[in-house]
């Protein structure tokens, strides 16, 4: 019947960042660690395991996948032989790194929370937007936006909330 829902997939911890890619729903289960593809039919594969928690993905022009692992932030890629560390944020980043979005170019561009710990009662402190280039060289790009997450791209310039707009 048009309109019902149904369950595909169940038993998921904390399903987060998803992302539509060749057929199927990709997403990071950041509580279980792992980075999960999953068709209209329930078929569901795990891509990869990330021990630092994954977030945002995207994929690179040639087809290779993009994970950001949170806790420990950094970007890693699938390659053939595994998981590899694409760029390491931590130097940039202020508490986990979050969501990601990757443009057409293989431009990556990731969001941190702004914040390490709890978060502050009563305020909204700024995260940062990191522009991560295809050859791993990354640097701010914003740091007033608040808590980016849910980025998209229009394939001509990303999308994401920042104070005053």
């Amino acid at each position: 019947m048009a309109g019902e829902t149904k369950v595909i997939l169940d038993g998921l911890i904390f399903p987060e960042c998803p992302r539509w890619h060749n057929g199927r729903l990709w997403f990071s289960d950041m509580l279980d660690r792992r980075v999960i593809a999953v068709d209209a039919n329930g078929n569901a594969e795990t891509i990869a395991q990330v021990p630092g928690q994954p977030g945002g993905l995207g994929w690179l022009p040639d087809g290779r996948l993009l994970v950001v692992s949170m806790t420990d932030q950094r970007l890693l890629r699938l390659d053939a032989g595994g998981l590899k560390e694409a760029a390491d944020l931590s130097k940039m980043a202020i508490g986990n790194c979050n969501d990601m979005v990757v443009d057409r170019q293989g431009t990556a561009y990731v969001g941190d929370w702004g914040f390490v710990g709890s978060l502050p009662r009563g305020q909204m402190p700024n995260a940062h937007l990191i522009m991560v280039m295809p050859d791993g060289r990354a640097r701010i790009v914003a740091n007033d936006v608040l808590f980016p997450n849910g980025a998209v791209t229009n394939g001509l310039k990303i999308i994401s909330s920042r104070r005053g707009v």
